[in-house]
């Protein structure tokens, strides 16, 4: 069954809460972004019953300056050098693609000293055939992407999960709470039967 992107309204809630939600977890920045969107890969997968995956890879951004970019280094997986982000196929072969981590870019874009103007964007979520350059430039890396779904999954199932995969299951439930504390997003959530009716008291 094709299922569309979720209205732009939606997307800014979502990312919005998100990070309301990871704000008592961790700092958001550049060395959370594999943090940030896996919790944000899930959260989607929950609130669409759509497959969203991870996918890892290289990235240079742009934002009227330098470009900024990380290269991913399949023999340095450890070390965390690789960008990660979101993609779903869909039935017609088009690519969905959200970035919750891109509000991080001018920090990092600062951390490297690199020129860098006006702010970063919220989000990015578009399909891959409209994402603009001037923008951002995502390039998957097969065996990295591989390396990382397979631990993901080991670790989301196994008996004696990392510590932080409670961390991201915390987080993930916060969000959706907080989901419920908006209007759009909560009439969404009980159209899609993931919340209850609310009293009128909702924003």
């Amino acid at each position: 069954m094709q299922h569309d992107m979720l209205s732009e309204d939606l997307r800014g809630i979502v990312g919005a809460k998100l990070y309301e939600a990871l704000s008592p977890v961790m700092t958001p920045s550049i060395r959370h972004v594999a943090a940030i969107n896996t919790i944000g890969c899930y959260l989607l997968c929950h609130l669409t019953d759509c497959e969203y995956d991870v996918v890892a890879g290289s990235v240079i951004v742009r934002q009227g300056g330098a470009p900024l970019g990380l290269e991913a280094d399949a023999s340095r997986v450890d070390d965390d050098q690789y960008y990660l982000w979101i993609e779903r196929r869909q039935d017609d072969g088009r690519v969905e693609l959200v970035d919750f981590a891109a509000r991080c870019w001018a920090d990092w874009a600062r951390e490297e000293q690199v020129l860098w103007l006006g702010p970063a964007p919220e989000i990015v979520w578009t399909y891959v055939d409209e994402l603009r350059e001037t923008v951002a430039r995502y390039t998957p890396n097969a065996e990295i992407t591989n390396m990382v779904r397979v631990a993901l999954h080991n670790a989301f199932r196994s008996e004696d999960a990392p510590p932080e995969v409670a961390q991201w299951e915390s987080v993930i439930n916060a969000t959706l709470e907080l989901l419920t504390q908006d209007r759009r997003s909560l009439e969404y959530m009980i159209a899609r039967g993931i919340a209850e009716p609310a009293g009128p008291s909702q924003n």
